[in-house]
């Protein structure tokens, strides 16, 4: 008797049968992705800079109407009331202590590098060993050639670095095309204990 050839459908057709086998298995753990709430902070420019608001908005829509995300500003009430009901911080302490805390327990910080504000923020954050791995902030793409070599860039080495070309920013479409898969991926992380 000879063995079977496993050229062609003989092949595709143990493929196929291992994977019916384990199907049940992997859409368990899809679901178990999918089902996993995730808290975003978001960063980025202030009212004060009319473009960098409202793309700043966007981002935390998009990121919120994700099934199972949560996405917040740090000055939005009810992330401010967390902070204080998990931490007992007091409405005296000052908005770099409360944003610090948010950014402890928060399960993702997405910021948009865009005003000098957020630039210290996350250069603050990305020396936090706590707070560094959960942030992915999102820099113009002209940065992108200087990241590793500007003390800037040396600083933020720590954290996750993602770029957006002036196309994206104008376009709208940075939120649309790239947040899902930072919330999967900060998911992926958590249910497998990455």
């Amino acid at each position: 008797m000879s063995e079977p050839d496993r050229s062609g459908d003989d092949l595709r057709g143990d493929l196929l049968r291992h994977s019916n086998a384990i199907r049940g298995r992997i859409q368990k753990v899809e679901q178990m992705i999918a089902e996993e709430k995730v808290l975003v902070v978001v960063l980025g420019p202030g009212k004060e800079n009319e473009a960098g608001w409202r793309k700043r908005l966007q981002i935390r829509d998009s990121l919120g109407s994700i099934p199972g995300v949560k996405a917040h500003f740090p000055e939005d009430p009810e992330l401010r009331s967390l902070a204080t009901e998990q931490f007992g911080v007091s409405g005296e302490r000052d908005d770099f202590e409360r944003e610090l805390i948010q950014c402890a327990v928060a399960d993702l910080v997405v910021a948009l590098e865009t005003s000098d504000g957020v630039k210290d923020e996350v250069a603050i954050f990305s020396r936090i060993r706590s707070i560094a791995p959960k942030v992915v902030t999102f820099l113009p793409e002209r940065f992108r050639s200087t990241t590793d070599t500007t003390f800037p860039g040396k600083v933020r080495s720590t954290v996750t670095r993602e770029y957006f070309s002036d196309r994206e920013m104008a376009e709208c479409t940075l939120a649309s095309n790239r947040f899902p898969a930072v919330v999967h991926a900060e998911r992926v992380r958590r249910v497998f204990g990455l």
